[in-house]
């Protein structure tokens, strides 16, 4: 979660260097998936807190 806008700032603080591109394509990447997971995460949380659960009880 904090390596991706580490990484991304670091290679924009580096722009002259030949490893900008891909630097800057990872932590792109790290980034898009840290949010993903985080939603992904907090919609697991949610389901677990709030979602109704089925009564195995037999009628």
């Amino acid at each position: 979660m904090f390596i991706g806008p580490t990484l991304l700032f670091q290679s924009f603080k580096n722009q002259d260097h030949p490893w900008f591109v891909p630097v800057l394509f990872v932590s792109i990447i790290i980034c898009i998936l840290s949010i993903f997971f985080g939603i992904k995460g907090l919609k697991n949380i949610m389901n677990s807190i709030f979602k109704k659960r089925e009564s195995k009880v037999v009628k």
